[in-house]
């Protein structure tokens, strides 16, 4: 009997079916998400020659971190998907195993329109830079413009990648924290609502990692090392996370929280790459570190702007703060801010509290968003805004 296939219409995925029981269905395409009608094809033999052709309708490629760099074990086994008026499609496995204590995947793949298949891959929701050695230590990173040439620059980029590292790490564990602490259906709505929680985590962290100056070689070798032996500590912990949740794997409201996760994830390896992509065309801005700021007075950089530079912060100045709003203000100001870094001060030499932020534009652009308060002045040169009041709790 002739193999039987369902061709997307838009990317040309081909899906085998075992029969024509899904023709006439709404279905989805995985690949490319496209929705469309199922028509049924007959597959044509397969020269003996020649191998199968692999498909890849994941996006995973050989970056996948956990196929690549950490051995081939299957971690899952396959789930079996639900009957469905609208499945989303997957290429079929050329052998499956028996549906015996079936774990849950760690992270879902695609959700059908009515009931839920999750495929049974783990898909490692994080920055590419922290899946493997390959992803510090790529030659596209090697385009990304440095900060500076001294060594306090090179170690203060080392450190913000070595955040964003430690901020992954820290997401993924209380993600498997939150899988090992459900013991029954009760314990489902706090996992959703904190895998909820981790996702906004993760979104936040695109916005932070598209910022990302270049690290030296050595860093990079640090950071690759480091990255691949913390991936691997945590993974045996995931998969009996997993298994402990085979039981919830028909559950709406998990299946979407883990997709959301999920996709936040992608953003965060999206953000990465479009900022490498960008910098790796664009020539390394010509800034000799050796380069005065352009400031008015000759007042000596404070320890925040040394680390930074005096051109990538910002000052806020008010009798009416206190050390505590600083990173209030600088929750307030995320979306404008390379990260929610921060400095306080007060004392009679400054004139009330001084706030610093981690600040790469032009102090025009920021004072729309002021909103905490009401402004007395604004110093460009200075990179320092004179607050008159503050409306901080």
């Amino acid at each position: 009997m002739p193999k039987l296939l369902v061709i997307c219409p838009n990317c040309k995925t081909k899906y085998p079916v075992a029969n024509q029981d899904i023709a006439g269905k709404q279905v989805t395409c995985k690949k490319c998400s496209q929705k469309f009608t199922a028509k049924i094809y007959s597959a044509k033999p397969a020269k003996a020659t020649q191998p199968p052709a692999s498909s890849d309708p994941l996006g995973l490629g050989s970056s996948d971190p956990l196929s690549s760099n950490l051995g081939a074990d299957d971690f899952f086994a396959d789930m079996p998907a639900p009957s469905s008026t609208g499945p989303a499609l997957a290429p079929l496995p050329a052998k499956r195993k028996k549906a015996s204590a079936k774990p849950f995947p760690v992270m879902p793949i695609a959700m059908a329109g009515g009931g839920v298949a999750l495929l049974a891959i783990i898909v490692y929701a994080g920055i590419t830079i922290a899946n493997s050695a390959s992803n510090w230590s790529s030659p596209i990173s090697s385009g990304l413009p440095s900060t500076g040439n001294s060594s306090n620059s090179s170690q203060a980029d080392f450190d913000r990648h070595h955040q964003v590292l430690d901020t992954q790490m820290n997401l993924m564990n209380r993600f498997i924290d939150a899988m090992e602490q459900v013991n029954n259906e009760q314990d489902l709505p706090q996992f959703v609502s904190t895998v909820n929680g981790l996702t906004n985590e993760l979104r936040d962290l695109a916005t932070k990692v598209s910022n990302l100056p270049r690290v030296s070689p050595e860093n990079n070798k640090k950071l690759s090392q480091e990255a691949e032996q913390r991936t691997k500590e945590f993974l045996p912990r995931m998969k009996a996370a997993g298994a402990r949740m085979a039981q919830y794997n028909r559950n709406q409201d998990v299946t979407n929280a883990m997709l959301g996760f999920q996709a936040a994830g992608k953003e965060v390896s999206n953000a990465i790459s479009s900022a490498q992509e960008r910098f790796a065309n664009s020539p390394a801005p010509n800034r000799p570190a050796s380069s005065p700021p352009r400031r008015r007075s000759n007042k000596p950089l404070t320890d925040f702007q040394s680390r930074y530079g005096f051109e990538n912060t910002v000052t806020f100045q008010s009798p009416a703060m206190n050390v505590e709003h600083g990173q209030k203000i600088s929750e307030q100001l995320k979306p404008m801010l390379v990260d929610t870094a921060s400095a306080g001060r007060s004392g009679s030499d400054t004139n009330g509290t001084v706030i610093e932020l981690h600040y790469q534009g032009d102090i025009n652009d920021l004072v729309p968003h002021i909103t905490f308060g009401d402004i007395e002045r604004v110093d460009v040169n200075e990179r320092t805004i004179y607050m008159k009041s503050v409306n901080l709790p």
